[in-house]
């Protein structure tokens, strides 16, 4: 579509504009009977399942995995927290131009050797898991209030029977 709008005149392309929008506020009244209502409780949602991420990084099984990691890494000649410090500092050398390949590949080899030994993701995401179902259970209202709002209008019309249909 941007290079049919490009080609049209700026009276021809506010016009589209114009229409573009109207038949998205059609579209979001056709699937959404509250398109607001259903963006607010996903903006709660989104919130909550940030908040659960932040909360779950800074959690105590967390920060003893973490720790179990970074003494692994020691071992190993380097001094990270965890291993987004890691990636954090990569990223920083990275950009300012003095991260080599081997370095960058004796790091990696040192973080999956300590990962591996020590299960780090198999653990992690046990705790992720375990968490995230009490995220759900302790939030299962909203879900399906949210679930309602954004599908319950297209369950709806989908189990309408068809009103035009024409009989031969």
């Amino acid at each position: 579509m941007d290079g049919y709008a490009a080609s049209l005149s700026d009276a021809q392309r506010e016009r589209f504009g114009q229409a573009d929008a109207t038949c998205l506020s059609e579209i979001e009244h056709e699937l959404f009977d509250d398109f607001d209502h259903w963006e607010t409780l996903r903006v709660q949602l989104e919130k909550l399942r940030n908040d659960f991420i932040l909360d779950l990084q800074a959690s105590r099984p967390i920060a003893e995995l973490d720790s179990e990691w970074s003494k692994c890494m020691s071992i190993a000649g380097y001094s990270y927290s965890n291993p987004n410090d890691a990636l954090g500092k990569l990223y920083e050398r990275f950009n300012r131009g003095d991260l080599d390949l081997d370095s960058e590949a004796n790091i990696a080899v040192a973080d999956l050797g300590c990962r591996t030994s020590m299960e780090y993701e198999d653990r992690y995401w046990r705790l992720y898991q375990t968490a995230e179902v009490k995220l759900v259970e302790n939030n299962y209202e909203l879900i399906q209030e949210v679930r309602q709002a954004k599908y319950g209008r297209v369950l709806h019309l989908l189990s309408s029977p068809l009103s035009s249909t024409p009989e031969t």
